[in-house]
C-alpha cells in the first residue's frame, strides 16, 4: 500500500553568507523522529512557506533542489558564494516522500 508520509522533518535551517542579492551558505535539515513511512526529502524553492516554485514559462513546479534518502542525519545542501536566487524565490521547502507521493 501507499500512503501520503504524515510526519515532517523536524527542522531545516539556513545561514545565508552571501551579502549581495545572490545566496551562499548550507541549508540544514534534521529528519522527522519517525521514518517508517518516508523515502527520501526533497528540498526545493519556494514562493510562498506552503508553495512550491512554480515556473513562470510553464506554470509547473521547479524540480527539487536536492533530494536525500532516509537515514543521513543532518541532510545537508551546499550553495556556493554567488548561487543565483530564482526569480519569485522566498523560502526552502522540504517536504517528505514515499514512492511519489509528497507531505
Amino acid at each position: 500500500d501507499r500512503y501520503r508520509p504524515v510526519q515532517a522533518a523536524w527542522s531545516v535551517e539556513f545561514l545565508d553568507t552571501d551579502a549581495t542579492p545572490k545566496l551562499a551558505g548550507k541549508v540544514t535539515i534534521m529528519p522527522a523522529e519517525d521514518e517508517d513511512l518516508i523515502d527520501t526529502y526533497e528540498l526545493f524553492w519556494g514562493e510562498t512557506p506552503n508553495e512550491v516554485l512554480q515556473n513562470p514559462d510553464t506554470g509547473a513546479n521547479f524540480g527539487p533542489i536536492a533530494s536525500f534518502p532516509v537515514g543521513q542525519s543532518p541532510m545537508v545542501q551546499t550553495f556556493d558564494l554567488g548561487t543565483r536566487v530564482p526569480a519569485g524565490a522566498t523560502h526552502f521547502l522540504v517536504f517528505t516522500v514515499q514512492d511519489t507521493l509528497r507531505a
